[in-house]
């Protein structure tokens, strides 16, 4: 008997183009079969959806206007490609509009896009066992658990084991999400339970990947942990999934499409399989909370060992209590202290060598300065190819040389010594970067003869890849720092000591980027410094009238520790200014680029496609209440390497993801799509 196939090819088609495509064979092949096909030129292999007699599809084989091919080859007629794994697919492609394609090959190892003949050859060979999905008894569907645990990690590891334990008593599977690969040695050490756990991640090679892959497919895994990546790994019988630190941005696909968040697919694949997934975290995002209070997921946190649980109300508290001060750096220039430390700071400095202590300075920028100002003519010195001031590296040998850096397409020129517009002399460094700090704290170390302080900075020019900067830390834990300087990277809490001193020396800089989450990341770098804070934390800022310093400073300073009511009032705050702006949770926002290295082009593609999404939407009868478009204008970095970046930002609250994808279908496939873009630059 023939059967008509419908097939997923591994290969990118761009939307709105067909993206299951069919095919005839004599065959019987079940769902999730593998077969090669061609498509154009090429010879590829492809996943069965569906497979049906030929004669039932007879008047549509006739009505085609394409002529039917067969299909090249059966590598695996039986279902390798689990239907929890082909729907998660289906999901990726129509939430992330995305080839579908793309989607499947973001979902398993990369032998399938790619495939060796000795590949083929262990495919057709495979026998996966049966793999679970979601029944349809309300029963067993469980809401999303956000466990809050407010930096009581002790409190948190119990509550992962025990739901381990539960889960592997049961004889289901568990898959373990951590945003950083750091973080697969810390539970591991923590969890005894997952010292046999597979462990994937996208530092391993692809022969390792497909070998974890097979195992879980056979059923032969109880356990997968990893990054982002280990989504793809389908698991039998899967029980609990757990998103450690569920807010970070480090679940974000940004350097490949398709640029999807692995918690998104986490909590579908959870529904897919009835699976109970934890989210946890120490401040989690406010997309969670409000989705807290929306009832979509159940609160948990830490149980009290004395008071009666069900009389607690529910607390939402970040951090432990050390003393905060904040600094006006403002009156530290009116009482002519110009440098990068207040007084405050610097007599705390001093005491953390006499005493034999250590601190951790946070600064949110590398180098030495942000840039080159010319004191005459206001001219700055930006990068050629890129619409963006330099940065001014100093060089860490005597070897090397002084560079300007371009932290976008990474140029590197020497430092002019006259202004390049007016020949001035009068040449100022701009802003504070890492180097700066350790320049001047050195400095200020000799001024005051104190002696027996070591130094240590922690930022991506310093520690390229995960070795230099894991022995950074580990130095640092054992003493052989008093300080540590560095940018978000070093904020990871599991590898710093207790330390007596933290000081934010600047954060003031994010908040003139327009970005509506710098709010929330401000505050989850106050919360994560003070996480690891003994005794004294300084908060320097230039711009007292910020409602997060502002909440910090009316709330904290008075009592001199942290009140659950700071955290209920800064995302209340937050929430009212989302909800004013429609900014996400209370709309979604897709970010549309294109670059080209003419910028008339950009420019002149960019109005075109905002025509056509504004005609679009008129055809849709789109309620105007549901959908915003906005721009087109030029990126907030407008050149790069030499091309014109122009976006577009559609807001759109529209619930039925088919209906925005119709309007979505009229950009081009040489547009960069970012649906749920962490940052809208």
């Amino acid at each position: 008997m023939m059967h008509i196939l419908s097939v997923i090819p591994f290969a990118k088609i761009p939307r709105p183009a067909p993206q299951i495509l069919d095919y005839f064979t004599s065959e019987k092949i079940s769902t999730g079969g593998i077969v090669q096909i061609s498509l154009g030129s090429r010879k590829i292999l492809g996943v069965v959806t569906v497979a049906v007699p030929a004669h039932e599809k007879k008047q549509e084989i006739k009505k085609s206007a394409f002529r039917l091919k067969p299909i090249d080859r059966v590598v695996n007629s039986a279902g390798i490609l689990p239907q929890t794994y082909l729907s998660l697919a289906l999901f990726l492609s129509d939430y992330y509009y995305t080839s579908l394609g793309l989607a499947l090959k973001s979902l398993t190892p990369a032998f399938f896009s790619h495939p060796t003949k000795k590949f083929v050859e262990k495919l057709s060979a495979l026998r996966p066992c049966a793999f679970k999905t979601a029944q349809n008894d309300i029963t067993v569907q469980q809401k999303p658990v956000l466990y809050l645990a407010s930096h009581n990690e002790k409190a948190k590891i119990r509550f992962y084991e025990q739901e381990l334990r539960k889960t592997l008593k049961n004889k289901e599977s568990v898959l373990f999400l951590v945003p950083e690969i750091y973080k697969i040695e810390y539970f591991k050490k923590q969890l005894p339970i997952l010292k046999d756990a597979s462990v994937i991640h996208a530092n391993l090679t692809p022969a390792k990947q497909y070998e974890i892959w097979e195992k879980a497919l056979l059923g032969r895994a109880n356990c997968v942990m990893g990054s982002r990546s280990a989504i793809q790994i389908p698991l039998a019988r899967l029980g609990l999934i757990i998103v450690d630190e569920e807010e970070s941005d480090f679940y974000k696909s940004f350097d490949q499409q398709p640029y999807v968040n692995a918690r998104s697919l986490a909590l579908k694949l959870g529904e897919l399989t009835s699976a109970k997934v934890i989210l946890g975290s120490d401040l989690p995002s406010i997309d969670s909370l409000w989705n807290v209070t929306q009832g979509r997921y159940e609160l948990k946190t830490p149980k009290p060992k004395t008071e009666n649980p069900a009389q607690r109300p529910v607390p939402i508290t970040i951090g432990a209590k050390p003393k905060i001060t904040i600094v006006d750096m403002r009156e530290e220039l009116r009482n002519k202290n110009y440098s990068i430390f207040s007084k405050e700071l610097q007599n705390h400095l001093k005491q953390v060598v006499r005493n034999n202590k250590q601190a951790i300075l946070f600064i949110n920028r590398r180098g030495l300065a942000s840039g080159i100002l010319c004191r005459d003519c206001g001219h700055i010195v930006k990068c050629p190819k890129c619409d963006i001031a330099f940065v001014f590296h100093q060089a860490i040998n005597s070897v090397a040389s002084n560079k300007l850096v371009c932290h976008h397409c990474a140029r590197e020129e020497n430092p002019p010594k006259i202004c390049p517009q007016c020949k001035s002399y009068r040449i100022k460094f701009i802003g504070t970067g890492t180097q700066r700090v350790k320049t001047e704290l050195e400095q200020f170390y000799r001024r005051n003869e104190l002696t027996n302080w070591k130094i240590a900075t922690l930022d991506l020019d310093i520690a390229k890849d995960w070795p230099a900067q894991k022995k950074i830390f580990q130095d640092f834990r054992l003493r052989k720092y008093n300080i540590l300087i560095g940018t978000q990277l070093m904020l990871k809490e599991q590898l710093l000591p207790k330390v007596d001193l933290t000081s934010i020396i600047t954060i003031d800089p994010m908040f003139s980027i327009p970005n509506f989450r710098m709010n929330e990341l401000a505050l989850r770098i106050v919360d994560k410094l003070r996480s690891v804070t003994l005794s004294q934390i300084i908060f320097q800022t230039y711009i007292m009238d910020n409602f997060v310093i502002q909440n910090v400073h009316n709330n904290l300073l008075e009592t001199n520790k942290l009140h659950k009511n700071v955290i209920n009032k800064l995302l209340k705050k937050e929430l009212e200014n989302r909800r004013e702006f429609s900014f996400p949770p209370f709309s979604q926002l897709i970010k549309l680029s294109y670059h080209d290295r003419n910028p008339q082009k950009s420019e002149r593609e960019a109005k075109i496609l905002k025509n056509k999404l504004v005609i679009q939407a008129q055809n849709l009868r789109l309620p105007q209440a549901d959908l915003q478009i906005l721009g087109p204008a030029p990126a907030f970095i407008p050149r790069v390497n030499n091309r014109y970046i122009w976006q577009i930002m559609i807001k759109s609250k529209m619930q039925d993801v088919h209906l925005r994808n119709a309007l979505l279908r009229v950009i081009p496939s040489n547009w960069k799509i970012d649906v749920d873009p962490i940052e809208i630059l």
